[in-house]
């Protein structure tokens, strides 16, 4: 049997992608590693202790989240844990089984799956996230650059959905 230069070629246009994104994704895991430690590190691992990088607007103040987003779940470490992993794995699945091509779908995984490894690394190794993202002019829940990944990836990903609705 032999292959014509083409299907080589787009297997080889396939697995660079892939490589970008997943080095993508290593990368944004380890700036929300290291933005991490670099917080609890000026919080001296005091909770409610940080910084004020604009007054009234925004702040960076160690919390530790034993919860999912905004707190929910709290204390449900486990449980966080296997559905991230079963997540993870379900995402990992479909793109083996499907290989889609789209890079706006990529891009949307790659920063969702970045955010997620970053929380998940916290959950497992430590029981908990780490949190320091305050903004003062909203009163919103303290979150962290893994957070700031999944949201806009989700973002990506709803506006993936509308581009590619089939009539």
């Amino acid at each position: 049997m032999t292959m014509c230069y083409g299907a080589i070629d787009l297997k080889i246009k396939t697995w660079v992608k892939y490589t970008i994104f997943g080095f993508i994704t290593a990368v944004l895991t380890l700036i929300d590693q290291l933005t991490k430690i670099w917080m609890v590190d000026i919080a001296q691992g005091i909770e409610g202790k940080g910084i004020v990088v604009i007054k009234n607007v925004l702040n960076f103040t160690y919390l530790k989240n034993d919860g999912a987003s905004m707190g929910l779940f709290g204390g449900q470490r486990v449980p966080l844990i296997i559905m991230t992993l079963v997540i993870f794995a379900a995402g990992i699945y479909y793109f083996v089984k499907k290989r889609p091509d789209n890079w706006l779908l990529l891009s949307a995984v790659s920063l969702v799956a970045s955010g997620a490894v970053g929380n998940l690394i916290d959950r497992i190794t430590l029981g908990y996230v780490r949190d320091f993202i305050d903004l003062q002019f909203i009163n919103f829940y303290i979150f962290n650059f893994a957070d700031c990944a999944i949201c806009v990836g989700a973002a990506l990903l709803i506006i993936y959905a509308f581009l590619n609705v089939k009539d």
